[in-house]
């Protein structure tokens, strides 16, 4: 029992965000208009993202290997991995637009956030921005090490960041089409190579916080497409051991390049904070306690002991945020 409450505590330490559906009134003062869909309360404390969600329709919504990279060693579960400031020090809301149109690719349907709208919850105390952007309009060609964002995107992290003074989450985040790229799955490389264009473009500001990916599902993996299946048991633990080995050779890529900047780690299952240990029912045996879902993750090392645990809820009737 003490061994699994260390593992809990690994897995629910402190990033918490909430948001209501989109359109909603935020504190019976605002309504939130087309370029803010999901409006949220985040909190930092510690070592974990808990992202708890009103129910919102979801339609609109070279790095070389280092030995032992791909080896998971059960020890790293009990050994602590944040070191950054404790307590609840990040309070803000989602700000979505570029995420929107997620199948519509690069120059497809999507708005600009508004400025003003962010500026007014900054008067309000948030202090922390989760900028959803899809894949595509972060690169214009999948695989490459470089960045070149749509317009709009850097104007609105430089104006978190800079004129504001907050923090801003860059968040990859494709909605439906989880891991993919133009309806391509993407590959491990693929992803590497994203997360090292954006150290090289933002890795030196240290108001930016990097969610390396939203409710990750998909991806090629394995030689097979679609390979994070949701919907998998993952009784034998290898498909959390290969989402272990993307996020690991992710933060090594980040670090490489010099970047100290707050890393979150998603998981897979929609990152929920019911599935994350598996819900009595998906994951691996580990230690003698069955179905633990996305607890492998805790054993992921950074040089920098500065990641946190990206976990969200949804507040419907079922938590899957697909009921009224």
């Amino acid at each position: 029992m003490e061994e699994q409450q260390v593992l809990l505590d690994r897995s629910i330490q402190g990033h918490i965000e909430s948001q209501t559906a989109y359109g909603q009134k935020w504190q019976g003062k605002v309504r939130a208009a087309r370029s803010i869909v999901a409006v949220a309360t985040s909190v930092c404390v510690a070592g974990v993202c808990l992202h708890f969600s009103m129910p919102r329709d979801r339609n609109t919504t070279n790095i070389q290997t280092t030995i032992g990279l791909n080896e998971f060693h059960k020890a790293n579960l009990y050994k602590k991995n944040y070191k950054g400031q404790e307590g609840m020090w990040c309070v803000g809301i989602n700000v979505v637009g570029f995420d929107l149109g997620a199948t519509t690719g690069r120059n497809g349907y999507y708005t600009h956030p508004s400025h003003d709208q962010i500026e007014y919850f900054h008067h309000q105390g948030a202090n922390c921005f989760r900028l959803a952007v899809t894949w595509e309009r972060l690169q214009s060609r999948l695989g490459s090490e470089d960045l070149d964002p749509v317009d709009g995107i850097e104007q609105a992290v430089d104006f978190i960041t800079n004129y504001l003074g907050d923090h801003v989450v860059i968040d990859p985040h494709n909605n439906d089409e989880g891991l993919r790229y133009n309806n391509k799955d993407a590959s491990r490389s693929d992803f590497v190579n994203l997360w090292k264009a954006i150290t090289k473009k933002w890795g030196k500001n240290s108001k930016c916080i990097f969610g390396l990916y939203n409710e990750p599902r998909y991806g090629k993996e394995n030689g097979k497409d679609g390979y994070f299946d949701p919907n998998v048991a993952d009784r034998d633990g290898v498909v959390i051991e290969f989402w272990r080995q993307w996020m690991q050779e992710a933060i090594y890529a980040v670090r490489a390049l010099g970047s100290k900047n707050l890393i979150l780690v998603p998981g897979l299952h929609w990152t929920t904070c019911t599935d994350w240990a598996g819900a009595g029912w998906w994951g691996e045996t580990i230690d003698g306690h069955a179905h633990q879902g996305n607890t492998r993750l805790a054993a992921l090392v950074d040089p920098e002991n500065h990641i946190a645990y990206d976990v969200h809820q949804y507040m419907d009737p079922r938590y899957t945020g697909q009921e009224d």
